[in-house]
């Protein structure tokens, strides 16, 4: 059976519309969101209960969309929003809920008669009864239906998965479908969404359905008795993906023979980044230029990854120049190794030559003394194996280069089992089995202990999430500051390795990929998949806003532009910008997006500070939260506001701070030309301070009067006056 609900997205879009400019939580959930997403967990559990019919099943799915239609009464919404102190009553009448679906029978989007809203208001008794309730109440075992409801909208207002809850829901609902958690133990990131992604594909091809989906987890329905995934397999697709992935973020980068090449995993299986970049490397090796520093580069960290490097120098004096010439102490004894080569195979005679030479390598630049090397040398020089004819390096192309290398890691290297990482992730998951929560607090403090005696990286913890698996931070892993202050080296400018692990080299390689200069981002997540139904154009709907709050050119309706399906009021003024600001780059690739969430980039690697960039996103990120999404915005971590949470800290509804937040933005643009650095927080600033100011401000600007008139407009709405 294939899961469908009983109300159609649009008639469901129809019910929840006058719920649109109102507050669900404290919190700023918006009300819509909050019945949306009850409606979308209930009628998943409708599905797998037999005991209700197709109009019960309708009725309940209504009931749920207005379950909290009381919440909408002015006190309770002043109550939500901070400006008042009491109880909300979430509890609508039967002549509010009469009152509430009367247009949407009129206008032909519902079928019901006198006894259905009854029928919905009994439905929506979950919160609590009163006496005189429950005298009216005459449906036989309503609170059944009611229960359904009261489910739903626990697992709606969950932050974090509640496995006491759950298990009591489990419990009630014994014998007739089955609840299935899936839960992690990461911080919200790129790799969690990971996990996730490759978590809910396993679940679904057993027939689960994702019910809720939270920053700690998943919480799946299934039919009775199903069958749980393979967690080995999950995390075995996972280390796979993960690889994959951060391999696509991975930079050769080949103008200096002193840059690392292979990083992190390609250091113990580099015959997989062989593999996965073949036609890269295949095309940097068919380029003069480029061959000799790529090769004989791959050639050294090889060996070196092989442990042996120090054997081997001592039977090539090639080898043991080239390892020289990597450093900056060891260049000038490369050099001198060089000559007395040429000299030993009569490649230069006389005092003469040798001198010119000497002369010629000194002012050499390094990737040019290494084009030289190779341009001389044989294969027997660097390459010890007898599998191939000894030729000139030079006679090569780039398909026997390239298997040259491939034959060293291939005999070198044994396949990674990923052991470490398998062990980790078994504990970092947790799906339904007892786990040893102590595990990892136990490997922390050992490999800390270790680490602390030896000042061994090997032995050291990820320095940005504690995972007890080291890998060296590198530019080629998209870790510019890779080297500094560590957990035992207090000296900030030293050459101490960074230590970082798989997960967090994966997420940073989705933000700081050679496909993305951005270094802020949105992290946009929904609880339920069923959000982005209504939002197919998403991507397109954030570009316009970010491009409009750049340059503002118009201010329209909501109904009068291009996205007047979004939820939100028709009334509501959106801005237009004239044309799409283009970034640099290609950074409005969204690098990651899942059923659970996406990453969205908003801005190319530009030095503000923090406050301005607050008062620069306030009404891209208040707009977020009104369109129903969890929106974080910041760098590589995001919380909140680039670290705050404006809703609680202000305790205005996102409707205001988002007209307050386009005030800022058309002040700040208006301030141009005064103010170059940090416009935003200026302009938020004298809009608080001196209102009077901003009206000047707006005056002697080259706005348009209608959007100045828009100014004031907002201005009014947000309570805020110029005179």
């Amino acid at each position: 059976m294939i899961f469908k609900p009983m109300l159609t997205l649009e008639q469901v879009k129809s019910i929840i519309r006058p719920q649109f400019e109102h507050l669900a939580k404290s919190t700023g959930e918006a009300l819509w969101i909050h019945s949306f997403n009850v409606w979308a967990i209930l009628s998943k559990f409708l599905f797998f209960i037999p005991r209700f019919d197709d109009k019960e099943k309708r009725l309940i799915e209504i009931a749920a969309l207005i379950h909290d239609i009381g919440k909408m009464r002015d006190y309770n919404q002043e109550i939500l929003v901070g400006k008042k102190s009491g109880i909300v009553k979430h509890t609508a009448t039967k002549e509010e809920i009469t009152s509430y679906l009367k247009p949407l029978i009129e206008e032909g989007i519902l079928q019901l008669h006198e006894e259905d809203f009854n029928a919905i208001w009994q439905f929506t008794l979950h919160h609590y009864l009163s006496e005189q309730q429950l005298k009216e109440a005459n449906i036989p075992s309503f609170g059944i239906y009611a229960e359904i409801v009261r489910y739903a909208d626990w697992l709606s207002s969950m932050q974090k998965i509640d496995l006491l809850k759950v298990s009591q829901i489990k419990n009630d609902l014994q014998g007739i479908c089955d609840l299935s958690v899936f839960t992690i133990g990461r911080f919200p990131s790129p790799s969690s969404y990971l996990i996730c992604e490759v978590a809910t594909k396993n679940y679904r091809s057993l027939g689960w359905i994702p019910l809720l989906m939270l920053d700690d987890g998943i919480l799946f329905i299934g039919p009775k008795g199903n069958l749980l995934p393979n967690k080995n397999k999950i995390i075995s697709e996972f280390i796979k993906e993960l690889q994959t992935r951060t391999y696509e973020g991975h930079k050769i980068k080949v103008g200096y023979i002193r840059n690392e090449i292979l990083a992190g995993k390609a250091k113990e299986d580099p015959v997989s980044f062989l593999v996965y970049f073949e036609d890269k490397i295949k095309d940097l090796l068919s380029d003069s230029s480029n061959a000799p520093v790529v090769f004989l580069k791959l050639l050294i960290e090889l060996y070196k990854h092989s442990n042996k490097l120090n054997e081997l120098r001592k039977q090539s004096r090639i080898i043991d120049l080239l390892i020289k010439a990597g450093s900056t102490s060891g260049i000038t004894k490369a050099r001198e190794q060089w000559i007395s080569w040429l000299k030993d195979t009569h490649k230069i005679k006389g005092k003469n030559e040798i001198k010119a030479k000497h002369d010629e390598l000194t002012e050499m630049r390094v990737n040019d003394f290494i084009k030289e090397i190779f341009e001389k040398i044989n294969v027997s020089d660097v390459y010890m194996e007898k599998d191939i004819d000894n030729k000139q390096l030079t006679s090569m192309n780039e398909e026997e280069l390239f298997n040259i290398l491939l034959n060293i890691a291939q005999k070198n290297f044994s396949k990674s089992d990923d052991k470490n990482l398998k062990e980790i992730l078994g504990n970092l998951i947790i799906m339904e089995e007892k786990t040893d929560f102590s595990y990892i607090a136990k490997e922390t403090f050992k490999r800390y202990k270790q680490y602390k005696k030896t000042r061994g990286p090997e032995s050291a913890l990820c320095e940005h999430c504690g995972l007890p698996l080291a890998v060296k931070a590198s530019p080629a892993l998209n870790f510019p500051s890779h080297t500094g202050f560590t957990q035992i080296n207090p000296i900030p400018e030293s050459y101490a390795p960074r230590i970082v692990c798989p997960l967090c080299i994966y997420d940073v390689s989705t933000f700081y990929s050679t496909n993305s200069k951005s270094d802020i981002y949105a992290r946009i997540s929904v609880r339920v998949p069923e959000v982005w139904q209504f939002y197919p154009n998403l991507k397109e709907f954030i570009q316009h806003i970010r491009s409009a709050l750049e340059n503002i050119y118009e201010i329209k309706t909501l109904k009068s532009s291009q996205f007047s399906r979004l939820p939100l009021p028709s009334s509501f003024e959106i801005p237009l910008p004239k044309t799409i600001t283009k970034q640099k780059s290609s950074d409005e690739e969204i690098p990651l997006h899942t059923e659970k969430g996406l990453f969205f980039p908003l801005q190319t690697e530009r030095k503000e500070s923090l406050k301005n960039l607050r008062s620069k996103y306030l009404s891209l990120y208040s707009l977020l939260n009104l369109l129903g999404f969890e929106v974080h915005i910041g760098k590589i971590e995001q919380e909140g506001l680039l670290g705050a949470n404006i809703f609680k800290l202000t305790a205005i509804p996102w409707e205001d701070l988002y007209y307050k937040g386009l005030v800022i933005s058309i002040l700040a643009y208006a301030s141009r030309n005064k103010k170059k650095k940090n416009r935003f927080v200026y302009a938020e600033n004298i809009l608080e301070s001196s209102p009077s100011i901003s009206l000047s401000l707006l005056e002697n600007s080259k706005l348009k009067p209608e959007i100045i008139g828009k100014v004031i407009s907002f201005l009014g709405k947000i309570k805020l006056n110029l005179f």
